[in-house]
């Protein structure tokens, strides 16, 4: 997946919803969707001026890109009818390039020797996990990590001290307590997980939903 596609759309989101800081893991997986049946960037923006230009919309009320799924598809779906805002499905990797599969072993790998125990052992449990059923597409390893990732990191988060669970968890709070203003519970609760989850990754390394596909070879 185009990186630039999914930042694209997730800024394009954050500034038509008004509050948010990131899209969530299902967000990202929609995203991905679209990138992979070749929806140009330009019917996601005309479904977002469409959705949110609805008089008396309540954007508290907008849960994610959920809210604008059937705009996007028409608008898709009209477009390739008039044959205007056609895209690849497919965006070949750079000559040279190892495949996804091993650029993410090997940065989980390069992680794997993390000062807290068990983080090393879980690391690695996971990358053998990523690598069973041997050689993948990017789809493939999009759908392992999406599944692989939710556990690792709440394994993760159990070998944590209390302490530094705590700590973790009041810097994601006071980073977002402008969200926790403006947010209905439910919203901010599932806000405040998926920072919790980001920022627990950048504690050990490890990949997000948004950089899985920017990973450079070799790291």
């Amino acid at each position: 997946m185009n990186p630039g596609y999914l930042a694209d759309i997730e800024r394009a989101f954050l500034q038509h919803a008004g509050r948010g800081l990131m899209l969530s893991s299902a967000d990202v997986e929609l995203v991905r969707q679209w990138d992979r049946a070749g929806i140009p960037i330009e019917a996601v923006h005309a479904a977002l001026v469409t959705c949110f230009g609805r008089p008396r919309l309540d954007r508290t009320r907008v849960r994610g890109l959920a809210f604008i799924r059937r705009e996007v598809e028409a608008e898709a779906s009209l477009r390739r009818s008039l044959g205007i805002g056609a895209r690849p499905v497919e965006e070949p990797s750079a000559p040279g390039t190892p495949p996804l599969i091993d650029r993410l072993s090997e940065r989980l790998r390069g992680v794997a020797d993390a000062s807290l125990p068990p983080a090393p052992d879980l690391i690695r449990e996971a990358v053998v996990e990523l690598n069973a059923g041997g050689p993948a597409t990017n789809d493939d390893v999009w759908e392992r990590w999406s599944r692989i990732r939710p556990v690792l990191l709440a394994r993760l988060w159990s070998a944590l001290s209390e302490a530094e669970r705590a700590t973790l968890s009041a810097r994601v709070s006071t980073g977002l307590e402008g969200e926790r203003r403006r947010a209905d519970p439910a919203h901010f609760e599932q806000t405040w997980a998926a920072h919790r989850d980001r920022a627990l990754a950048a504690r050990f390394g490890l990949p997000d939903d948004i950089d899985l596909y920017t990973l450079d070879p070799g790291t």
